[in-house]
């Protein structure tokens, strides 16, 4: 049977309808600012704009609980189109099933800081999410044994998933991963076509010695997608992923096949290593319709990465093992656009963007960087002559100690200096600004 559609991934998308949208893009994609706690706004970031408003009051059939009930059953009886309202405190509770498609749980008054999902470093993952078009939004979810969302397959595809306006916090595990079939067997079933946006996911220093120390010897995270496709991660701040040793995951992964995503206006700061499309050569996931010419198992196919704000000034970060490693890595990569990112390191950092690997191409373009954007391994990536620069210091932003890169007067490389971009790949900046004929480099449009 077909799946409901998601109303509030629905909402969304009208919301976003009066913006440009590329040819084989989700429409996911306009939007002006980002909003921190309950719609509050951290130093740097803009005020709440149109695609960070609270969701509209549920339209179906609701239920509300309390602390101290069975949130686990309430979530069991759900039927699709209700909604589950959280009532204000906090919920001790993990293993929360997720099975039928099109349902809701989010804050009853929708303040996400004042109602809390506290998994307690056991039991496993909080959420997990097995149907399509469900959604989580406007509450706190903290403390995982595993992942506080989990949101993968079990004997069918699901589609139109939505995590917005979750504040995610300490995790031992990735904060959100979104995987193929978990069964243990070879990959049959998918999770496409969803949307974390206007969420916070951070690694706190009371956080990181929680943190598991398998594989990596920090296995932990924001955003972990294996064979995804379509998916839009926008309008999220994600902070503090790294540990005294080992070497974390990204801020946002995406990786083992996933396809013909959307990362932008995002506020990465202080992680080991910021966005990747990719990893070593090698998928999981191929595609009938051959999206890329002569690459048959890559470990990411297309994506577009525009106006997001990366940056890193934690001593501590520095003064770890992995330090500040990669702002942008295409590995592995096959026709990604990077474009109008601000990527901005106050100490030492290997590279600002990263191509490596044959099957990596693409085009790096507009890019406004501290260090150094380089092609290795036989990358085919195209970043000469397209406006990128490497020369980015303090005075450049509006107040890099404040987490703001915005540009600041005194960045004339940057300003009028990029070159021209097809349209409908990156027409506004971070804000929603209108790019001119003479666009500045990096993710902000400097207004005169």
């Amino acid at each position: 049977m077909r799946p409901l559609l998601n109303p509030v991934l629905s909402m969304l998308m009208l919301a976003c309808s009066s913006g440009k949208t590329e040819a084989g893009v989700s429409p996911l994609d306009g939007g002006r600012s980002i909003p921190d706690a309950g719609g509050a706004t951290d130093a740097g970031a803009m005020p709440v704009g149109t695609n960070c408003a609270p969701l509209p009051a549920p339209t179906g059939r609701t239920r509300t609980v309390r602390p101290g009930d069975d949130l686990a059953s309430a979530l069991a009886a759900l039927a699709s189109g209700d909604t589950l309202l959280l009532g204000e405190g906090t919920y001790h509770a993990a293993n929360l099933w997720l099975r039928t498609p099109g349902v809701t749980v989010r804050a009853e008054k929708g303040d996400r800081e004042k109602v809390t999902v506290d998994g307690d470093y056991s039991g496993g993952s909080i959420f997990e999410v097995q149907a399509s078009n469900v959604t989580i939004a406007d509450i706190t979810v903290q403390h995982s044994q595993y992942h506080p969302i989990h949101i993968a397959p079990s004997g069918a595809d699901i589609t139109g998933d939505v995590v917005y306006n979750v504040h995610v916090v300490d995790p031992a595990q990735q904060a959100i991963k979104i995987n193929a079939n978990n069964t243990g067997s070879a990959a049959t079933y998918f999770t496409d076509n969803g949307l974390v946006a206007c969420s916070h996911l951070e690694l706190t220093d009371a956080g990181r010695p929680h943190v598991d120390p398998v594989a990596t010897g920090c296995y932990t995270g924001g955003i972990d997608a294996h064979e995804a496709r379509g998916w839009t991660y926008r309008d999220n701040l994600i902070e503090g992923f790294y540990c005294p040793t080992g070497i974390a995951e990204y801020g946002i992964h995406l990786w083992t096949g996933s396809r013909d995503d959307i990362v932008e206006r995002n506020r990465l700061f202080n992680n080991t290593r910021a966005i990747g499309l990719g990893e070593n050569p090698g998928s999981s996931r191929s595609y009938a319709d051959n999206p890329c010419a002569g690459v048959t198992m890559a470990m990411h196919y297309g994506g577009l990465v525009r106006n997001n704000f990366i940056l890193g000034d934690d001593a501590n970060l520095f003064a770890s093992e992995s330090g500040f490693d990669t702002g942008i890595a295409l590995w592995d990569a096959c026709g990604a656009t990077v474009v109008h990112n601000s990527i901005f390191s106050a100490g030492t950092m290997f590279r600002a963007i990263d191509a490596r690997f044959a099957q990596t191409s693409g085009q790096a373009t507009n890019n406004f960087a501290s260090h150094r954007i380089a092609v290795r391994d036989n990358a085919t990536t195209v970043i000469s002559g397209r406006g990128n620069l490497e020369t980015a210091v303090a005075t450049d932003f509006a107040n890099v100690a404040a987490h703001d890169l915005h540009l600041s007067a005194q960045a004339s490389a940057a300003i009028d200096h990029g070159v021209a971009v097809e349209s409908g790949t990156c027409d506004e900046d971070i804000d929603g600004t209108l790019r001119g004929t003479l666009r500045d480099i990096g993710a902000d449009e400097r207004s005169p």
